[in-house]
């Protein structure tokens, strides 16, 4: 059995159902590491700063070759510095270049409190929210001592078709969620999008000024009465995953064993980093001091 993901109750006023949530939906994309097509080794991404050289070149025109031709200029790189995780701080930003510095323990401080509960607001038609709104959907299943509340609900529910508009705090976040019956005997909370995350659709005022003839409705009604039939879910399959794993299956004898590349030996003090920084200072000086003579040649 899967594991889930909280526990807690619905509150219904004086009312408590424990409940906990298991997921109800799994993404089946597939996943790729990156390779180097060279060496076939893992290709890993750090977390680095770009920073110019500690020395620049003085300025020095072009120099023109006898031919004519404009010689090719040598520009030094940026110096990328990898930056450990605790110097990471979160930045948003405000306008084009400009970010607000936010550290994590800020950010922290105005999470939500931590609730064990599933608080409904209302209950309103199951028609009342558009399919537009829903995000996560999770399993709502009852502890086994109460079995019997949870039906009382999910009856109610389903008889007055009906769905529960509420609160819910998942790890970091208040959630606005609707409890709406599931199959026979389930429930399913579904988090919700709020009402400035949902876009309205471009060009929606040319639509509704456009008038339709009879037979134009005639014809799309009759369209649609012909396609119509059951909606089974297994009878729609993603056939690009599937012929990428066959694709992968039978590539599967040529595999060959990824050795992990051994973690590059990092400063452990400020006596190690100053020799890394200095080595790296003097390295530059010797990759100048090789352009400037390969130029005066």
């Amino acid at each position: 059995m899967p594991r889930a993901i909280w526990a807690g109750a619905i509150s219904l006023g004086m009312v408590s159902i424990p409940v906990r949530l298991f997921p109800a939906t799994r993404k089946r994309d597939l996943r790729f590491r990156e390779l180097d097509r060279v060496t076939g080794q893992r290709v890993r991404h750090e977390r680095v700063r770009h920073e110019a050289p500690y020395e620049q070149a003085p300025y020095e025109p072009p120099a023109t070759s006898p031919r004519g031709r404009v010689a090719d200029l040598v520009f030094e790189p940026p110096l990328a510095r990898e930056v450990a995780p605790e110097d990471v701080v979160k930045g948003y930003e405000v306008s084009p270049g400009r970010y607000v510095a936010v550290e994590r323990e800020e950010l922290a401080e105005l999470e939500p409190e931590r609730s064990r509960t599933i608080d409904v607001e209302l209950f309103v038609e199951s028609e009342a929210v558009d399919p537009v709104y829903y995000d996560a959907a999770y399993h709502a299943v009852p502890n086994l001592d109460q079995v019997r509340p949870f039906a009382v609900l999910q009856d109610a529910l389903r008889t007055e078709r009906r769905i529960g508009i509420c609160w819910v705090v998942l790890r970091t976040r208040r959630h606005l969620a609707a409890l709406r019956p599931y199959g026979d005997n389930g429930l399913l909370l579904s988090t919700l999008y709020f009402a400035d995350e949902v876009l309205a659709p471009p060009g929606s005022s040319a639509l509704a000024g456009s008038a339709l003839t009879d037979r134009e409705r005639q014809m799309a009604r009759l369209l649609v009465q012909t396609l119509s039939g059951p909606f089974d879910p297994a009878q729609f399959r993603d056939e690009y995953r599937e012929r990428v794993l066959q694709m992968i299956g039978e590539r599967a004898a040529q595999a060959v064993e990824v050795a992990e590349p051994a973690p590059e030996p990092t400063p452990s003090s400020v006596e190690d980093l100053l020799t890394a920084l200095k080595a790296s200072i003097e390295q530059a000086k010797a990759q100048k001091s090789d352009r400037r003579r390969a130029r005066g040649a």
